[in-house]
């Protein structure tokens, strides 16, 4: 009776916990929610948690020129996201151990008192680090004509 009562048991639970190859094998919804959580630690102004969002080795390429995360956060510092939303995510895995995705950010920030793009196209290099997922680099470029 036991048995036949632990078996079915067995079978769900097994159901439950992921297997190696499915938790290194990223989607394009757990890299968009990383990517997320480097914009909400962008806007909390919070180094910490973007630290642990992104490899120590990290590039930030944009209109301001290829930066590392020390001189992006110097180049920021009059900046003020008030919000933003992630779109359209699209990955392509290049291993085993690295991944890009790119996406589309509708944003309302300033810089130093001024206005910046509100539609930006973006790129996302991914690489996994001890089994978790980092930005190791971000590219971002103003979109124009995207709802044409």
């Amino acid at each position: 009776m036991t048995s036949k009562i632990l078996y079915p048991a067995a079978v769900f639970v097994s159901m439950l916990v992921p297997t190696h190859a499915s938790s290194q094998t990223p989607s394009p919804e757990s890299l968009l929610k990383i990517s997320s959580g480097t914009y909400t630690a962008f806007q909390a102004k919070d180094g910490k948690k973007m630290r642990s969002l992104t490899t120590m080795d990290f590039t930030y390429v944009g209109s301001e020129g290829f930066l590392s995360s020390q001189e992006l956060g110097e180049a920021t510092k009059g900046c003020t996201l008030r919000s933003f939303s992630l779109t359209r995510p699209t990955m392509k895995l290049l291993g085993s151990t690295s991944a890009i995705l790119t996406y589309i950010s509708r944003q309302d920030e300033t810089c130093d008192g001024k206005s910046l793009p509100s539609t930006l196209l973006n790129v996302d290099v991914f690489v996994r680090n001890g089994g978790k997922w980092l930005v190791s680099t971000h590219m971002e470029v103003a979109a124009t004509d995207l709802d044409k």
